[in-house]
C-alpha cells in the first residue's frame, strides 16, 4: 500500500507486477520452489542462513544511532562476495568470520540496547503515552492512509512532549 502510494506519487515508472514482487519480498512471503528468481526475495529476507540486506540495515543503523562505532562485519565485503548458486544466495567460505560478525552485532545490540532495562522502560512509557495521546492527536487515522502516513515523524512525540493539555500530561 505504501510502495503503491510512493510509485503513484513521484510518477516511478514500474509495472504493478513488480510492485506485486517487491511487497512480497518486504513482507517476507516465501516464493515458490520453481520460481527463477527466487535468490532475489532471499536478499531482503533470508530464511535460510538469516543474512540479509534487511539486517544489514538494522544494524548499521542502530549501530549508529546509539554510538557503537565499530561493527563486526563488512557488508560490503559480504555482498560484493556473494553469489548465486541453485537459486540461492551463498557467501564464500573465507567470509566465515564476516557472517559470523553479522550474528555478533546483533546479538551485542539485543543484548546491550534493544532489551537493556532502561531502553525497554522507555519504549513502554513511549508507548504508554502514544496510547494517552492518541485521543487529542488522532494519528492512529493516518495509519490507513500511506499519504497521511507518512508525514508521521518524531515529530509527534515532542508534541506530545511539550503539550500542556491535562489528557496527555497524566
Amino acid at each position: 500500500m505504501l510502495l503503491e502510494h510512493i510509485v503513484d506519487k513521484y510518477s516511478i515508472d514500474i509495472s504493478k507486477e513488480n510492485i506485486a514482487k517487491i511487497t512480497a519480498m518486504i513482507q517476507g512471503e516465501k516464493p515458490s520452489p520453481s520460481n527463477s528468481s527466487r535468490f532475489l526475495y532471499e536478499i531482503v529476507s533470508n530464511e535460510e542462513n538469516s543474512v540479509d540486506v534487511d539486517k544489514f540495515d538494522y544494524i548499521c543503523r542502530d549501530s549508529y544511532n546509539v554510538g557503537i562505532k565499530t561493527l563486526h562485519f563488512d557488508y560490503n565485503r559480504l555482498i560484493d562476495s556473494s553469489r548465486v548458486l541453485d537459486n540461492k544466495v551463498c557467501f564464500n567460505a573465507k567470509n566465515d568470520y564476516n557472517v559470523y560478525g553479522v550474528f555478533q552485532s546483533r546479538y551485542k545490540l539485543f543484548k546491550n540496547v534493544y532489551t537493556e532495562k532502561t531502553s525497554m522502560a522507555v519504549d513502554y512509557m513511549v508507548g504508554d503515552a502514544l496510547l494517552e495521546a492518541s485521543g487529542t492527536y488522532k494519528y492512529l487515522d493516518y495509519i490507513t492512509s500511506p499519504a497521511e502516513y507518512i508525514k508521521l515523524t518524531d515529530c509527534l512525540i515532542e508534541s506530545i512532549f511539550h503539550s500542556k493539555s491535562p489528557v496527555v500530561l497524566c
